[in-house]
């Protein structure tokens, strides 16, 4: 590591917390529901943003008052201890004064004679302090830091007065990609918006309000796919809610699945895949196109189908009209006449294919999908500005905390 500016100092984390509340997790059993206890602090609660307190569990009195020690006072920073979120941070706003944590997570009262809470804030959300938390990181099931590793993080400090201008700067960044996160939320609540109208005919085209929808059975649109791996092909694919049809080892970083895939059904561009093994309650989401690759393979659990030749259908239609949960009720309700049929919670092709769809003309389809697709691109070149601006503080913050750029200290004297 370069050496510090002069004045510039290193420390560990528990030099700069108040003497009488010390780094420390919280509670270990937090017992049942409790509607009138204290809040209870999960790193779920603000791992993507801070949870109304409405929806967070609450621990009774008698519980909660042995970890009086980890009560959580506004400003206090918290970092999530155990779990795949390990490192994760937050600032406590004024809203949880009082709350309390779980054993997942510890607790850094920063002493503000010791050290600005906003710069330790933004040291921890640094590469240096990613460093330390692989550093003392335990691996297992369940991976994990002990207090005791907190407490030795190392933390450069400048002076107090330059700390607090380096929070400034970075905090602008913050801002930026704050309102940068909430344009893209809010363009795909529009786009959620504009499907449940497009889709379901609720709003039409002015020059198209004249022609019919038909409602079709999914069998007269789609065909099963039952092509076996006999290509060697060995990229297996899974399903994400999120991405579609991916590589397994960009899913799990690994591959999970055997070296017998011979028997896997081999997907190309373009076809669809419905995971049949999804349990009740969540078949929504779970039909995916495969756009990535020419070609996969998948587990016989899936379902594959492509659209039939000649079919007046458009495929980024149907892409759509799957992401739209178009089909979510009729597939719960395959799923519990399934389960009470045959006691599996799996759809037949035939049970899948007995499902129906309103189709507008091949016209109206594509006007929708053109639409829907405009919104997707937003979205899309927005997040790859959010990652550049991204990536833009965190290289600033590498120079910024260890002294490469300065910052401006403002003259307090008269």
């Amino acid at each position: 590591m370069k050496k510090l500016p002069d004045g510039w100092r290193f420390c560990s984390l528990k030099d700069v917390v108040e003497p009488l509340r010390k780094i420390t997790y919280g509670i270990v059993q937090p017992g049942i529901f409790t509607p009138d206890g204290t809040l209870l602090v999960r790193g779920q609660d603000y791992s993507a943003g801070w949870a109304s307190p409405d929806s967070m569990f609450r621990v009774s009195e008698k519980i909660e008052t042995p970890y009086r020690r980890s009560r959580l006072k506004c400003g206090d920073i918290i970092i999530t201890i155990v779990g795949a979120g390990t490192g994760t941070t937050a600032v406590v706003p004024p809203m949880f004064d009082g709350a309390n944590i779980t054993q997942t997570t510890a607790r850094i009262a920063v002493a503000s004679e010791k050290a600005n809470r906003r710069y330790v804030f933004q040291y921890l959300n640094s590469r240096f302090a990613r460093r330390e938390v692989y550093h003392y990181i335990k691996g297992g099931a369940q991976p994990g830091l002990n207090i005791e590793d907190v407490e030795r993080f190392k933390v450069i400090l400048p002076s107090g007065s330059e700390q607090e201008r380096i929070a400034d700067v970075l905090e602008v960044w913050d801002s930026c990609i704050l309102k940068l996160e909430q344009l893209i939320l809010t363009i795909a609540e529009r786009k959620r918006g504009l499907m449940q109208q497009l889709l379901t005919g609720k709003t039409r085209f002015k020059e198209l309000k004249g022609e019919r929808w038909r409602k079709v059975r999914l069998s007269d649109v789609f065909e099963q796919v039952m092509r076996r791996n006999s290509t060697g092909c060995h990229r297996v694919l899974t399903g994400s809610a999120e991405h579609g049809l991916i590589d397994q080892r960009d899913y799990y970083s690994r591959r999970v699945a055997s070296d017998g895939v011979s028997s896997y059904y081999l997907v190309k561009r373009g076809e669809f895949a419905y995971n049949r093994s999804s349990s009740n309650g969540y078949p929504f989401g779970a039909i995916k196109r495969l756009d990535d690759y020419n070609e996969g393979v998948l587990s016989t659990l899936y379902l594959v189908f492509r659209i039939r030749d000649g079919a007046p259908v458009d495929s980024n239609f149907l892409d759509h009209t799957h992401e739209g949960g178009l089909f979510n009720a009729q597939l719960s309700r395959l799923c519990r006449e399934g389960a009470r049929s045959h006691g599996l919670l799996n759809i037949t092709a035939d049970e899948y294919f007995s499902m129906h769809m309103d189709l507008p003309s091949l016209a109206e389809q594509r006007r929708i999908e053109a639409v829907l697709s405009a919104c997707d691109r937003e979205i899309e070149l927005l997040e790859k500005q959010l990652e550049a601006l991204k990536e833009q503080k965190r290289g600033l913050m590498q120079k910024l905390l260890m002294g490469e750029i300065r910052v401006k200290i403002k003259n307090t004297k008269n």
